[in-house]
């Protein structure tokens, strides 16, 4: 980011995009803007640019909202957008035009619909792709085991073995017992698409909690924020 290049950090949910993305930020020193899409409202024009800047809404052409954050965070600030993919197509268009001028960071669920397409639309425009894999089996066991030094050898090799190297589940499943979060939820139930019968059965007692989100579109005329 200090090269000024914008930049997207793309993994499957629980990854740990959002704490990177936060890490950098810190690290970074400048003034940042921070906001991001929300799936349930995945139609509201502007939502994740509003909530960066700290307006209720913003509404006019992609081209006037564009200079309104150039103007807003100025020469020593830096956008942030979370969840890319659930971001509606005004700011996405409004990211496009701050791309090769704006400090901009963001992050992208990959497995959604979206998300490859817009991948591709944000390496067309000049964005560095960083990828974030799971942890390998040695990593996840150092955590697991830093966590919860009373787990057996074989407690700790479960836990490994269901989390398939993701630091959400890994961590939230090996610490103390308690409703699993809704970040937890949509990152179980991400994984759990497309696997077969047997192996779903193996997370049978929490399934009651599971459940995924979806949505999209709407649209507005000078830039204004309320």
């Amino acid at each position: 980011m200090r090269e000024d290049r914008p930049v997207v950090v793309m993994g499957e949910p629980g990854i740990g995009k959002t704490k990177l993305l936060g890490s950098a930020l810190a690290a970074d020193g400048r003034r940042s803007f921070v906001g991001g899409a929300l799936a349930m409202l995945s139609w509201m024009e502007y939502m994740p640019l509003a909530r960066a800047l700290g307006a209720r809404r913003l509404s006019g052409d992609p081209a006037a909202v564009a200079q309104l954050v150039r103007t807003t965070i100025g020469d020593t600030g830096i956008i942030a957008l979370d969840d890319l993919q659930w971001a509606d197509e005004a700011t996405l268009e409004v990211v496009a035009l701050l791309a090769d001028s704006t400090p901009i960071a963001a992050t992208l669920r990959s497995g959604a619909p979206v998300s490859e397409e817009l991948r591709a639309r944000l390496v067309v425009l000049g964005f560095a792709v960083i990828e974030l894999a799971p942890l390998p089996d040695e990593e996840a066991t150092a955590l697991v085991v830093g966590m919860r030094a009373d787990l057996s050898e074989v407690a700790v090799r479960r836990v490994v073995r269901r989390c398939g190297g993701v630091p959400l589940l890994l961590t939230q499943l090996a610490g103390p017992e308690g409703e699993a979060s809704e970040s937890l939820r949509i990152a179980l139930a991400s994984r759990l698409r497309g696997l077969d019968p047997e192996s779903v059965a193996l997370f049978h007692p929490a399934r009651a909690h599971w459940k995924a989100d979806s949505g999209h579109p709407e649209r507005a005329g000078g830039a204004h924020a309320a």
